[in-house]
């Protein structure tokens, strides 16, 4: 029996709980930290921001990783968001 139906796009916004963004240190450069702080702040002013930030950098060389999380700012996982970070190329993300 079905109880209810809901568009796919909305069920990501309102079930999604965060967002990891992957990024090798060796592709951050103040460029990257720019144009990423630009994305990030036009996904979060546009409409209240649900899913908490994490970014994940990892040195391959050494073998270590750090996790980074954002307490303050909260994004918005909507198509452009997703689009705006598959533009940089360098990064990989996951919803989580």
């Amino acid at each position: 029996k079905i109880s209810s139906v809901q568009l796919l796009s909305d069920i990501r916004e309102k079930l999604l709980k965060g967002i990891t963004i992957t990024v090798s240190v060796n592709d951050i450069s103040d460029d990257f930290i720019i144009r990423m702080a630009k994305t990030i702040r036009e996904h979060s002013k546009q409409k209240n921001g649900a899913c908490t930030l994490k970014f994940q950098v990892i040195d391959a060389e050494e073998n270590i990783s750090a996790d980074l999380l954002s307490k303050k700012i909260k994004v918005v996982p909507d198509n452009d968001f997703l689009r705006a970070l598959d533009s940089f190329g360098e990064v990989k993300y996951k919803l989580n």
